[in-house]
């Protein structure tokens, strides 16, 4: 993998989260207009390049066995909660003779949730964390949400109570699907877009994509951004930068009804 899809990879786990909550907005506003909606940052030190293997034991090129690449993020969310912490990524390790799996590619979490107060941002309150593993299973491009369970490690979301709001606890589930972890392989797609009265095709000749396979998002830090449901794909285009979005929708209950949102278009990230 590039370190641009690695670093965009870890991004889209984190940005699950906060297009839920985004869309879980829609229970307070049916529009949603504000500038700088989710804003913060996100730095990432790629260690597992930087610390190779110097043992012997593996795979020529491979990093040092416990040694993950970490995302360091600060995301406040509609001027209401905030997501900080990190997330690490750890590459699957080989064998060098045998070629046997010492280590397997993941994702770990560790982010604290925190309510702002819309007014004075700066005061805010810690009610939770955002915990768990993810495993990839590289060969088929596959990060099971629900996978860290098998470990007693489940992705979930953990809040406390606090004052006359009841705590709990939700789990993530689904599969995020991306190509496998050769890249050779990778195919043209045609995007068709409605722009007024006429259809326009864009074509991405290196298509890299991620799909939301029944992506079950937990809910929080706030009962008010409750739980989503998302499908859809998502392609990375390797020589415009961009990101192109095809259809993802989400679906989440809304005074008693289920309302689904969808998502086409482009962001670019170059």
């Amino acid at each position: 993998m590039s370190s641009r899809v690695l670093k965009l990879c870890g991004s889209v786990l984190t940005g699950m989260v906060v297009l839920g909550a985004a869309a879980g907005m829609a229970q307070e506003s049916d529009l949603l207009t504000e500038d700088n909606v989710v804003s913060g940052t996100m730095q990432i030190e790629f260690k597992t390049r930087t610390t190779p293997d110097t043992t012997g034991e593996f795979v020529e090129g491979s990093p040092a066995l416990n040694v993950q690449d970490v995302y360091t993020l600060s995301l406040a969310v509609a001027g209401t909660t905030e997501f900080a912490g990190k997330i690490v990524r750890q590459p699957n390790i080989y064998t060098k003779n045998l070629r046997r799996l010492k280590q397997g590619a993941a994702l770990g979490y560790d982010i604290s949730l925190a309510v702002l107060n819309p007014r004075d941002p700066k005061q805010k309150k810690v009610v939770g964390k955002w915990v768990g593993v993810v495993p990839i299973d590289t060969g088929s491009g596959a990060y099971d949400l629900s996978g860290g369970a098998k470990e007693e490690r489940p992705l979930r979301v953990a809040v406390d109570t606090v004052g006359r709001a009841q705590g709990f606890t939700e789990n993530f589930a689904g599969k995020l699907m991306g190509k496998a972890e050769k890249k050779d392989s990778l195919a043209a797609y045609t995007f068709k877009r409605a722009v007024g009265q006429r259809t326009v095709e864009v074509v991405v000749k290196r298509s890299d994509p991620m799909r939301f396979a029944d992506v079950q998002l937990a809910k929080g830090p706030a009962e008010v951004y409750g739980r989503a449901r998302v499908n859809g794909r998502l392609d990375y285009d390797y020589e415009t930068g961009n990101w192109y979005t095809d259809g993802i929708r989400f679906v989440y209950n809304l005074n008693g009804k289920d309302v689904e949102d969808s998502r086409h278009g482009v962001d670019q990230v170059g």
